[in-house]
């Protein structure tokens, strides 16, 4: 249950000397490059806890402690088992007698929950439903460490993370395989259990809440008398009861949507037809961030609408529910964790595994499947009865049997505007295939348009030069200073210009009386009238 932390307390340096001296730990330090100073911080590795030593010059020694207390349970080994309440209150025995920290005086500034659950599914393919919790949608992330796949939300003060746990542990393992000084150390700890292979277990999920900051944690236990301080004050089992009702949580009000589910399509509407539609669009949930009290309270409202309509059309239509199953089991394992039955607020997931167990006979279950094709969200609607052929359309999959309802009409092969290649794999509005193809044209259509300017302008330019003797020209020059564009207005015998303004003209209006533009001369065309007008002011 309780996973990672962040520990610190501080002494007059006798827990230094004895992780120094008597445990003989590996500790490293850190030194500048240039002058060789030696700074007064040193860390190193325990059993999966990342010890760090601080020393004063006041004779003040600070340590924090990072890292996993079920790995350290484990004795460096993974965190994929079942880690009991009573397995953590012996953690601390553990962690007072092998590094004489003391749950007492040691204060949290940061802890992890996480829970291990079995699935009917590959764990990997189980995220792929994952869209959303609260007002955010679940973002992909890779760790290039460990390699896995996480879908995440991370907040200032919290992080919510559900990910494939047996894939996490397979990288694990694989990389102290590959590391020859870890499989060194482990022959001398008489460990050789990096030399056998581990079953990988594809069908583990771990759900886990990390607290950034103690005040989010003390939030929830708010109202109960219960305040989490230092280590010590999570050996209370009330702590553990409500943490796991958060758990639950996370995974109970994610919106959820997996293609192998089914529900009773032919006792819905057309009109609910297309409102279930909509609601499996991962951008439907997205609803933005508000700035006003009023905006935030309206988008609240909105999104518990929606939830309240999914869950209702779940509730009413809905057959076999991989969340609902997934629920069922966190329970489960989380009575194992704390030793006793606990009752759970009741959801609306737990209705829908009822009726799941009694099945109405003769009902008709029908899976959706979203796909992505050219860019537009379509959906098929597959009968779990029948066996289809299957055909490939725009790259997508299609069963003949299923009936397709695209959101617009599949969209014409159409070719690059400029190369003519193939544009099958982009939107049905892309008009160029590349971005190289898309400068090209811009480049033909700028030359074109320049030519066609100095076609226009040169013979007004040339009547404007013989007018220019009578000195009656009102022109609107505009020009660019600092970025910015200005015009002026100015009699033909006021114009003195630099050589230096003279480059800043993008336009020169030549205007008759009453303010009306007659002739506009661009470019170089509208510098030569000024410099000729220069010349003849001078």
């Amino acid at each position: 249950m309780v996973d990672g932390v962040t520990l610190k307390f501080k002494d007059g340096g006798e827990i230094a000397n004895y992780w120094r001296s008597c445990l003989r730990l590996p500790f490293n330090v850190i030194t500048n490059w240039n002058t060789g100073e030696i700074y007064p911080y040193m860390w190193g590795e325990y059993k999966g806890l990342r010890l760090g030593i601080f020393e004063h010059s006041d004779g003040v020694f600070k340590y924090v402690i990072r890292g996993s207390l079920h790995v350290f349970w484990n004795n460096g080994g993974a965190n994929d088992t079942l880690y009991t309440f009573q397995d953590f209150l012996k953690t601390l025995d553990k962690l007072e007698k092998e590094l004489c920290v003391n749950a007492q005086s040691v204060r949290v500034h940061s802890v992890e929950f996480g829970l291990n659950v079995s699935t009917s599914l590959d764990a990997s393919f189980v995220l792929t439903g994952l869209k959303s919790w609260g007002k955010d949608l679940f973002s992909l992330e890779k760790e290039d460490a460990e390699k896995k796949t996480i879908k995440a939300i991370k907040k200032d003060d919290y992080e919510v993370k559900i990910y494939d746990k047996g894939g996490c542990v397979a990288n694990q393992q694989n990389q102290r395989l590959n590391n020859k000084k870890q499989r060194k150390q482990d022959k001398r700890n008489n460990k050789d259990k990096t030399r056998e292979t581990r079953d990988y277990n594809k069908k583990l999920l771990r759900v886990e809440i990390r607290y950034k900051k103690m005040k989010k944690l003390n939030s929830v236990l708010k109202g109960t008398g219960l305040k989490v301080v230092t280590l010590a004050d999570l050996t209370r089992i009330e702590v553990f009861q409500l943490v796991s009702s958060e758990l639950l949580k996370v995974w109970s009000d994610a919106i959820y949507f997996n293609s192998l589910d089914e529900y009773a399509r032919d006792s819905m509407t057309s009109q609910q037809l297309e409102r279930f539609k909509y609601l499996l669009i991962t951008e439907t949930w997205n609803l933005g961030n508000a700035e006003t009290e009023k905006e935030k309270a309206q988008i609240r409202s909105l999104r518990q609408n929606k939830k309240n309509t999914w869950w209702a059309m779940l509730l009413k239509f809905g057959g076999h529910n991989t969340q609902a199953e997934i629920r069922a089991n966190m329970i489960g394992v989380l009575d194992q964790i704390l030793g006793q039955k606990t009752a759970f607020e009741p959801h609306v997931l737990d209705q829908i595994l009822d009726k799941q167990k009694t099945p109405v006979e003769n009902e008709k279950l029908v899976r959706f499947t979203t796909l992505k094709i050219r860019g537009e969200k379509l959906y098929l609607e597959n009968s779990i009865k029948e066996d289809s052929e299957v055909k490939t359309i725009g790259g997508g999959a299609l069963k003949k049997s299923g009936t397709f309802y695209p959101r617009k009409a599949d969209p014409k092969k159409h070719k690059c505007s400029q190369c003519g290649g193939d544009m099958s794999h982009k939107k049905p509005n892309a008009k160029y295939c590349s971005k190289r193809c898309s400068n090209k044209q811009s480049h033909e259509n700028r030359k074109r348009r320049m030519k066609e300017a100095k076609t226009k302008e040169i013979p007004i330019l040339e009547n404007l030069l013989k007018k220019m003797e009578r000195g009656r020209l009102n022109l609107l020059i505009t020009y660019t200073h600092n970025r910015k564009r200005y015009s002026d207005l100015l009699e033909q015998k006021e114009i003195k210009a630099s050589s230096d303004w003279i480059k800043r003209i993008k336009e020169v209006q030549v205007l008759k009386g009453g303010g009306r533009s007659k002739r506009v001369l661009t470019g170089t065309r509208a510098k030569k009238l000024i410099r000729e007008i220069t010349k003849r002011n001078n």
